[in-house]
């Protein structure tokens, strides 16, 4: 009996440790984020034992995709005996520990207190109360009317980079999508109206950052959603939308602050990626490793680089290539490439029909986001290995599983 109330409590522990680390991760904040991960992975620990986890693992498809994810992040340490600098080695795997760490959990399972749903609020509410945190305490209302501008000033110096912060933003939107589909005759109407209301908070945040990825890809959620839902309740509805689409997407997108044709001009991504690729060009098959690749790549952007951005990046201890697809090419060469590749893809094919269309709008965001920024060896392989960890691993989606098992079972017998 006490066991089993020891078991209760380090299972919820874990469970909103977890959550709670969900939340931090859309700040800068590194002390608590440690903090946050200390005691979500030493209470997995425990729990591990307590539950005995070795004993229910299970060899299947799921557990093979985990398997992978080790895979890939243990290629690192395969390449470091041949690499021929290790400079970089302790910096670059500092952002990829959690792949290990997540791949296990994902190995074995996690308790019967995770759900999906869980996970999409506490996104929820780390965007909204960021929205809320700069407005009413940083900037000002009165403030933010006379110069929206302050907004995005205020996130950089308080919260964190647009790049995570909009992926946190998107993220939102299509978890408050999936929770009024998949709950709607179960919602009290106060709580439908409070969903809504976060949609145009989040579109609205969108609109105004100067991250071109993240507002373009919150637009593309935003009318594919409209239109889906449209089709689902009368065609002709979706029809007219979809004859609007266009002339709805260039109105807005145009609108947008850096969408000039000089900004983008001037992009610096362009330099970064022609330098990546000249990297990946000389060993495509395998690569060099991620310390050497690194180092390759340091000096090719010295030769395509401008000089104004050689002189403000001058004090840079690191500077990738912004593309995920780029530095794991030049990292680990093809072979890296359709592992990672393999990682992004493969949700779709595991989860439960319920959640198949948030898995392909979540895969869609992960593959853009690549583009643009390191992704799953950056900054953003923890928020990417929670995705995957609650659509894959939550009690929810086994007993659902189990479920469509059972239909598809009774369906033949018919």
């Amino acid at each position: 009996m006490v066991l089993n109330k020891v078991k209760h409590f380090v299972n919820l522990i874990n469970l909103l440790s977890g959550l709670f680390l969900v939340c931090v991760l859309i700040t800068d904040d590194y002390n608590i984020q440690v903090g946050a991960y200390y005691i979500f992975f030493s209470s997995y620990i425990v729990e591990f034992f307590l539950d005995k986890k070795w004993e229910t693992i299970k060899f299947n498809r799921t557990t093979l995709y985990f398997l992978i994810i080790l895979f890939f992040f243990a290629l690192a340490f395969l390449y470091y005996p041949f690499e021929e600098s290790h400079k970089y080695f302790k910096l670059l795997m500092e952002r990829r520990y959690p792949l290990l760490g997540f791949s296990v959990i994902g190995i074995f399972g996690v308790n019967k207190f995770y759900k999906l749903r869980y996970f999409i609020v506490s996104i929820l509410i780390a965007t909204i109360s960021v929205i809320i945190y700069l407005l009413f305490f940083k900037v000002g209302i009165s403030n933010f009317f006379k110069d929206q501008n302050l907004f995005n000033l205020a996130r950089a110096k308080y919260v964190n980079t647009h790049m995570i912060v909009n992926f946190y933003f998107n993220s939102a939107l299509l978890g408050v999508w999936y929770l009024l589909s998949s709950y709607w005759n179960r919602l009290y109407f106060s709580y439908k109206s409070l969903l809504v209301i976060c949609i145009f908070l989040l579109l609205y945040a969108l609109s105004i950052s100067e991250g071109r990825s993240g507002f373009i890809f919150g637009l593309v959620i935003t009318i594919s959603l409209i239109f889906i839902e449209l089709w689902k309740k009368k065609r002709k509805y979706g029809i007219l939308f979809g004859i609007l689409i266009p002339w709805i997407a260039v109105m807005l997108i145009s609108s947008h602050q850096r969408m000039e044709y000089k900004l983008i001009k001037t992009e610096p991504r362009y330099f970064l990626w022609d330098a990546g690729l000249s990297i990946f060009k000389e060993k495509p098959i395998l690569g060099y490793g991620i310390s050497t690749a690194q180092i390759q790549f340091d000096a090719a952007r010295e030769i395509y680089q401008t000089p104004e951005y050689k002189e403000s990046w001058k004090l840079s201890k690191h500077l990738d290539s912004h593309n995920q697809y780029i530095q794991t090419s030049m990292e680990f060469g093809v072979v890296g490439l359709f592992v990672l590749l393999f990682i992004y893809l493969t949700p779709y094919f595991l989860v439960i029909k319920r959640r198949k269309k948030l898995t392909i709008f979540f895969t869609l965001l992960i593959l853009s986001q690549s583009f643009f920024d390191m992704f799953a060896t950056g900054f953003f392989s923890a928020i990417l290995c929670f995705w995957l960890i609650f659509l894959l691993r939550t009690g929810n989606n086994i007993k659902e599983k189990i479920h469509d098992n059972k239909n598809i079972v009774l369906n033949k017998w018919k």
